[in-house]
């Protein structure tokens, strides 16, 4: 599999956003201007929390997990490689279990429901008709 190519390096940057699929007022997920997302989740108790992400050429089924670091204030943190355009499925693992990200919207899909959903324009796709 070819993976999707990346914002061109003389592309000008999209400024940095929240999701559009998180809920009015939330901030993280973000779309960050050079194509990394930032994620946070707020899990004081817990041990370990790694997002599942499903990355260009990952398999969607059993997606590489990313260890988060853990913050003083109990929220975890985790910052994406670039990603290509298109359509990134997530969901969090607290302590094993696979966890809704309670920041964004939900959606089914890859056998079971916990997963939620981000979009990584190109310069292709006006930023402003993403948004929306």
């Amino acid at each position: 599999m070819v993976p999707a190519p990346l914002r061109s390096g003389s592309a000008p940057p999209f400024p940095a956003h929240p999701s559009p699929y998180n809920f009015p007022g939330v901030q993280y997920p973000r779309l960050e201007e050079d194509s990394l997302v930032t994620f946070h989740f707020n899990a004081p108790n817990a041990q370990k929390v790694p997002v599942a992400f499903v990355t260009s050429g990952s398999n969607s089924l059993q997606p590489l997990p990313f260890d988060m670091v853990k913050g003083d204030d109990g929220v975890w943190t985790y910052m994406s490689a670039p990603q290509s355009p298109g359509y990134h499925n997530y969901w969090m693992l607290i302590d094993g279990a696979a966890v809704l990200d309670p920041a964004t919207n939900a959606f089914i899909g890859h056998g079971h429901m916990y997963n939620a959903l981000l979009e990584i324009v190109s310069q292709l796709t006006p930023l402003i008709a993403r948004c929306v």
